[in-house]
Parts: C-alpha cells; structure tokens; sequence
C-alpha cells in the first residue's frame, strides 16, 4: 500500500478542520448578520441573554485563559446590531454592590472561575482580562444571587514565575 493513499485523505481533513474552525472575533462579520451566520461564524455562543425588545444577546468567550469575550446584539428578527469585547476596567466599573448576578452576565458572561470563600457566605466569580499587572476582577456574589463586593487581585496564573504565561 501507498503511503501517499493516507496522506491525501489526512491532509484533506486538517485543511477542512481549519478552514472549518471559528473565528476569535466577530470583527470581520457583515452588519445585520443573522444569529446562525454568527454562530456558523465564531462557534458555538458560551451564553445567550434576552434583550428588552425581543432581542438576544449572544456571548462568545475566547482565549485559553479568557481573556476577551465577545457579546454580539442581535435584533427581535435575529439581525446583528452591534459586538463588543466587554472584559475591560470600564466595563468592571458598572459592576455595583446590590446588582443582580443576572445582570453581571448580561455585562460580563460567564466568569474564567468560580469558588467559594471561607466564610460560605460568598462565591467569587474571577474574570481574566488583558492586565499588565496580571490581575482579574473578582465579583463576590451573595447567596440571594447579588453583588456583595466586587475587587481586583492577582491572577494566580502570575503568582508561581511573576509572569503571565501568555506568549
């Protein structure tokens, strides 16, 4: 048997799964895109949030350590509005004590983590962003599902070489 008989079919199927992978950002999506050319486009949504009007929104989370995610707007026909990358110090600072953990993943999705703290009474949600000080944003969420606090600290990623492992 030729070995040239298993390559071809290989190499057929690595280029397909490249061409066939999602994109990272929504940059090159045409205005008012559907949801499905969206998600044909980028993957499979990590959350999908319900707009006033009908609407939906969309969240793509991207990088291996979560560092942007995308929220895509779509109208009440499933028409694209508008994208952003949420995961930035302005965005954190809408983020207030008392606020709904439901509206903090309509403004943020979904945290890189979550865990417990000591005292039970909290669970923090850490989202990784794009810091030159290797830090991420940590919302306390209270068991009534609302903001009890919200700070910055060390991304634990840093902490064992003093540097990000993002090359």
């Amino acid at each position: 048997m030729s070995l040239r008989r298993f390559t071809r079919p290989g190499l057929l199927l690595a280029v397909s799964l490249v061409l066939g992978c999602a994109s990272y950002s929504p940059e090159s999506l045409p205005a008012r895109s559907s949801m499905a050319e969206a998600s044909a486009k980028l993957g499979k949504p990590s959350g999908e949030y319900a707009l006033a009007g009908g609407g939906k929104r969309l969240e793509f989370a991207r990088g291996p350590f979560g560092l942007h995610t995308f929220m895509l707007d779509f109208d009440a026909s499933g028409l694209l509005l508008a994208s952003t990358q949420v995961l930035y110090e302005e965005n954190f600072a809408t983020i207030k004590v008392g606020m709904k953990s439901d509206d903090v993943l309509l403004a943020l999705g979904h945290p890189a983590h979550k865990y417990g703290v000591w005292s039970g009474q909290q669970t923090m949600w850490a989202y990784r962003f794009d810091s030159r000080q290797c830090l991420w944003f940590l919302v306390g969420v209270n068991p009534q599902g609302q903001v009890a606090s919200t700070s910055y600290g060390p991304d634990p990623r840093c902490e064992a070489g003093g540097k990000a492992d993002r090359n």
